[in-house]
């Protein structure tokens, strides 16, 4: 699998923020608090969804949007085997 680009309507610290990645190696690097954790979180979030239970209040609290009037989830693209794939989840809306 091969991540393209990510989308973020809204996720803790990032809202409406675009991501292309290279077709090479990614490494997310930056400065503390620059949202490293965060873009990974989102990546797990996007693919896995966010976990039932206990932890999905954590999660949901964590990382909802710092901002009330954004949306909460986004988009995440990616191939496999030559095709392309798109992602796109709500959390609001229990994606």
């Amino acid at each position: 699998m091969i991540l393209e680009k990510l989308y973020i309507d809204g996720f803790g610290k990032f809202s409406d923020y675009s991501l292309n990645f290279s077709p090479s190696i990614q490494i997310l690097y930056g400065e503390n608090e620059a949202g490293k954790s965060t873009i990974h979180a989102f990546i797990q979030a996007m693919l896995y969804g966010i976990p039932k239970g206990a932890s999905k209040k954590e999660v949901f609290f964590q990382y909802r949007p710092f901002s009330k009037a954004l949306g909460f989830g986004g988009s995440l693209t990616f191939s496999h085997q030559g095709k392309s794939y798109r992602v796109q989840r709500d959390f609001l809306q229990g994606g």
